[in-house]
């Protein structure tokens, strides 16, 4: 392979670089190495409909690890049927991130097979990253700006008509405080995270694992929630606290 074609070579010293990758000389040998080091799975990974049955039909040991991390169990995420469904993840939201606005049928068919569920008019200004998709849930009229972050370790819930402002961050996935195990034995642990309807959460602001915020709550930019946020109001701060209770007018 090494000693291809001069243009295709370049490519080569173009992605050791980092600049572009999408060339058929680098595509040939990821393909091939995903074959030897994947012979359980003889899908590539432009397979994905394929490959997303062969890894939610998987054998019994592995899925045990995806339901004891989405039912807020400590689960160990070095699992081989966890890592590919997140190499799955990425490869359906970067081939998000390299479409426009304007290529609305091809980014409404990432949505369907990267999601778990989601309702119309939804807009992601890419780039757009999350954990593994399918467990992030999401309603009618959501925005979301640039460089948003889900980590939908477990199921994420946004609610018709929530906004997100840019740098948005959405973790369910928390650690052992125990040091020894937080290291070496790779547990760890994910809490479900619920978005209501009409949220506006402000740029910057980050929303920790085992949080709901409810109805019409409106979240400060660069804000850090801790704990429930209750429906309409207005909070802000690290950590996130209520300041304010919107009258009926204001929701």
């Amino acid at each position: 392979m090494l000693d291809g074609e001069s243009l295709n070579k370049q490519e080569y010293n173009k992605m050791v670089s980092g600049e572009y990758w999408k060339n058929p000389y680098l595509i040939e040998p990821q393909n091939r190495a995903e074959l030897l080091n994947r012979s359980y799975n003889p899908t590539l990974e432009s397979d994905i409909e394929k490959r997303k049955d062969v890894l939610l039909n998987a054998e019994s040991h592995n899925k045990q690890e995806y339901i004891k991390m989405v039912s807020g169990e400590y689960y160990n995420w070095k699992n081989p049927f966890l890592i590919d469904l997140q190499k799955r993840a990425e490869l359906l939201y970067r081939s998000y991130n390299w479409t426009l606005e304007s290529d609305v049928d091809t980014r409404k068919d990432i949505f369907s097979k990267l999601f778990g569920s989601f309702g119309k008019n939804l807009v992601i200004r890419a780039p757009f990253y999350c954990d593994y998709g399918i467990n992030l849930h999401l309603g009618d009229n959501v925005y979301m700006n640039l460089n948003c972050v889900i980590l939908d370790c477990a199921k994420v819930t946004i609610g018709n008509n929530t906004m997100f402002g840019p740098d948005v961050k959405i973790f369910t996935a928390a650690h052992p405080i125990d040091a020894q195990k937080r290291i070496s034995d790779g547990f760890d642990i994910a809490k479900e995270i619920v978005i209501g309807n009409n949220v506006w959460i402000g740029g910057g602001a980050i929303v920790n694992p085992g949080v709901t915020i409810g109805d019409n709550a409106v979240i400060g930019s660069g804000s850090v929630v801790t704990k429930n946020i209750p429906s309409n109001c207005v909070a802000v701060g690290n950590p996130c606290k209520v300041i304010k209770i919107l009258e009926e007018k204001e929701k």
